[in-house]
């Protein structure tokens, strides 16, 4: 920190962190909040391969059912927790689908993991995907019409909102 700040330009230091206590608990926040600029908190990947189940890759708030992380209790975790200052706390989004064969939400993740550019959800719907709002996690998925698929994925709406929650 003290070589950054000898540079005429101001250089920043961040991190990207986890957005639990898993793996970040053995990260010394105290110490590091006094060198780093912001912490990258990487509130996504809350599902895939890796959960038996079908869930949202990044809600905003706890889902209803199957709760395995979300942006608020990420960064009330770091804040509150660990009290990182929430100004020098930055939200990652994903701006990325994954997708299992799943017969709808929090059902038994069945295998065919794949992860989905935005670009490449966005045209399913309506063509052979159905839409879905999580009113609860504030984020949209998809199941295919013979309901064997299932995308967990952000639009528009759900980073509008989670934008919005990190401005308040």
């Amino acid at each position: 920190r003290t070589e950054f700040n000898k540079v005429n330009r101001p250089l920043l230091i961040t991190m990207a962190v986890p957005a639990g206590s898993w793996a970040g608990q053995w990260i010394d926040y105290e110490t590091l909040k006094e060198t780093v600029d912001w912490f990258g908190c990487m509130t996504y990947d809350f599902f895939g391969s890796w959960i038996p189940r079908s869930g949202h890759n990044a809600p905003l708030y706890p889902p209803a059912q199957n709760d395995n992380g979300s942006v608020q209790s990420s960064l009330t975790y770091l804040n509150i927790t660990r009290k990182v200052p929430k100004d020098q706390i930055l939200i990652g989004i994903p701006f990325y689908g994954r997708g299992c064969d799943a017969t709808g939400y929090n059902r038994p993740n069945t295998g065919g993991n794949t992860d989905y550019r935005y670009s490449e959800v966005m045209p399913l719907i309506g063509n052979g995907w159905d839409f879905f709002w999580d009113d609860a996690a504030k984020v949209p998925y998809l199941l295919n019409g013979s309901r064997t698929k299932f995308i967990t994925y952000d639009d528009t709406a759900s980073v509008r909102m989670k934008c919005e929650f990190a401005l308040e």
